[in-house]
C-alpha cells in the first residue's frame, strides 16, 4: 500500500511533481496526458492513498483554503453564492471555509484578520454595510491587505473608497427593466397583475403617465428596503426612483432602519398605507426576506387595503387581491410563487469570484493596489452581471 506521494510516484516510475499537479487537479494545465493523469489516479484509488495536507501546505506555502466571510447565511442567495464558489474550488483541490459578521463591521476585522493568520490563501468577502444613519464603513483592515497583495475579492457590492477585486451584477438594470415591464403592464390592462401579450412576456414601453384605466386613477407602487449603505441596495432603489419618475408615478421609500426580525417597523409602514387609503397596485422589494415578510403581513386579518380591520383575508368574496410583490431572488420552482422575482445570477457570480480569487492566487491577476486609477481599467461584461478586475 503507498503510504506517501513519493511511493505513488516511485511505483509507477514518476517524479513527485507529476504526481503532485494531477492530485491537485492540475493536469491538463500543465499538459500532462491523460493516460498518465489516468494511472495516477487509479493507483490512488486502489492504494486508498490519502494526501497530508498538512506537509503539502509546509512544502508549497499555501494551505489550500479560501475563507468565505458573509455578514449572514439566512437571504438564500448565500447559499448559491457558496454553491458556485465551491463547484470551482473543488476542482482545484481547494476547500472553503465561512465565517459571518452578523452585519457588525468590527467582527468583520476580526474574522478578516483571523482568517489570514489562520493561513488561509485568500478571502471572499461580502462587506457589512452599516445603515445610512450609522458611522460610515471603516476600511481600515481592507486597506492593509491591498497594500501587502494579499488575495481579496469583494462580492455583491463595493466598498467606498477603495480599488478592489469586486464581481458584482446590475442591480440598477435588472431593477429597472422589471418595473419598467410591471408600469407598462399596469398601465395598459387597468389592474394589476395582467401581462403583455406578446409572446415573451415582456412589457412594451410604457405609453402612461402614472395612470390606469379609471380616470383620476394614479399608480402607487411602494418600495419596501433595509436603510443600507450597500451598492446593491442603494442600486436597486435608484432604478425604482428612476422609473417612477419617468411614469409620472409618486415614490413611496418604506425605509427600515432594523434587522431584528421582531421589530414591527414595516407592520406599521403597512398600517399606515391603509390607513391612509392609498391602495397599492404592486409592490417594489429590494431583498427576498422582506418581500416574503411583506407578503405574510398581507395576508393577516386588516392589513390588505380595502379590508375592514378584524376580517380575516378570504372571508368575503370581494376581497381585494393581493397585489403583485417585485423582489431580488429566485422562488421554488415546486411552490406556486406569490411574487414577480428578479433571477440573480448568484451561482454564476460564485464560481466568478472563486475563478478570479485562484488566479490571483496563482498570480494571473494582478491584485489591486489602492490608489493607483490603472487598476479599475480591465472591466469584463457577464451574462446577467458585470465582473470587475481592478
Amino acid at each position: 500500500m503507498a503510504k506517501t506521494m513519493k511511493d505513488i510516484a516511485t511505483q509507477l516510475g514518476l517524479s513527485r511533481t507529476t504526481v503532485s499537479l494531477v492530485m491537485q487537479g492540475r493536469g491538463d494545465e500543465y499538459r500532462i496526458s491523460r493516460a498518465t493523469q489516468n494511472l495516477i489516479r487509479n493507483l490512488v484509488e486502489e492504494t486508498d492513498f490519502k494526501p497530508n495536507y498538512f506537509a503539502q501546505a509546509l512544502t508549497s506555502g499555501k494551505s489550500a483554503v479560501i475563507g468565505a466571510i458573509f455578514p449572514d447565511v439566512f437571504e438564500p442567495f448565500m447559499s448559491n453564492l457558496v454553491r458556485g464558489m465551491e463547484t470551482v474550488l473543488y476542482e482545484r483541490n481547494y476547500s472553503l471555509t465561512i465565517s459571518t459578521s452578523r452585519f457588525d463591521v468590527r467582527r468583520e476585522q476580526a474574522l478578516v484578520e483571523k482568517t489570514m493568520w489562520q493561513g488561509a490563501d485568500g478571502i471572499i468577502l461580502v462587506p457589512a454595510m452599516p445603515f445610512t444613519e450609522q458611522a460610515p464603513y471603516d476600511n481600515s483592515h481592507i486597506r492593509p491587505l491591498l497594500d501587502i497583495g494579499y488575495p481579496l475579492v469583494v462580492v455583491d457590492r463595493t466598498i467606498p473608497g477603495l480599488a478592489t477585486h469586486r464581481v458584482v451584477q446590475d442591480d440598477y438594470g435588472m431593477a429597472r427593466k422589471t418595473l419598467e415591464g410591471l408600469v407598462a403592464r399596469l398601465g395598459k390592462a387597468g389592474r394589476p397583475g395582467r401581462r403583455s401579450d406578446n409572446s415573451k412576456g415582456e412589457a412594451d414601453t410604457p405609453s402612461v403617465r402614472g395612470e390606469i384605466a379609471a380616470p383620476g386613477r394614479r399608480l402607487c407602487i411602494p418600495c419596501v428596503s433595509l436603510d443600507l449603505a450597500a451598492s446593491s441596495v442603494r442600486a436597486r432603489i435608484q432604478a425604482y426612483e428612476d422609473v417612477m419618475k419617468a411614469a409620472g408615478v409618486e415614490t413611496n421609500t418604506i425605509f427600515l432602519g432594523s434587522l431584528d426580525p421582531a421589530s414591527t417597523d414595516l407592520a406599521d409602514a403597512v398600517r399606515n398605507l391603509v390607513d391612509s387609503g392609498r391602495n397599492p397596485d404592486a409592490w417594489f422589494v429590494t431583498t427576498a426576506g422582506l418581500a416574503e415578510k411583506l407578503q405574510w403581513l398581507l395576508h393577516r386579518p386588516g392589513e390588505r387595503p380595502g379590508e375592514r380591520p378584524g376580517e380575516r383575508s378570504g372571508e368575503r368574496s370581494d376581497s381585494p387581491p393581493i397585489p403583485p410583490i417585485i423582489r431580488f431572488g429566485s422562488s421554488s420552482r415546486w411552490l406556486d410563487s406569490p411574487f414577480i422575482d428578479i433571477p440573480q445570477p448568484h451561482e454564476e457570480m460564485g464560481m466568478a469570484v472563486a475563478t478570479l480569487i485562484l488566479d490571483l492566487i496563482a498570480g494571473k491577476t494582478r491584485n489591486a493596489r489602492p490608489g493607483n486609477p490603472q487598476d479599475t481599467q480591465n472591466c469584463q461584461a457577464l451574462d446577467g452581471m458585470i465582473e470587475i478586475r481592478c
